[in-house]
């Protein structure tokens, strides 16, 4: 399963500078938000690839998978 975040294109965002931020193309990011032209505008929203957030846990006495 992908993970997906929203970002807000600010001044001076090109999809190219996305792509590599984000570690994707910028045709894929293209396709990812459907599209047609490569002009972003300043407060669009664009999915992009997310990172998968790590959650560190520490088993505590007591514990059960339920709780």
């Amino acid at each position: 399963m992908k993970n997906f975040d929203l970002y807000i294109v600010k001044a001076g965002d090109t999809l190219y500078n996305l792509a590599k931020k984000y570690q994707t193309t910028w045709q894929d990011l293209m396709q990812m938000n459907n599209m047609t032209s490569t002009l972003l505008r300043i407060g669009k929203q664009l999915i992009v690839p997310g990172i998968a957030k790590k959650i560190d846990y520490y088993v505590e006495e007591g514990d059960t998978l339920f709780s």
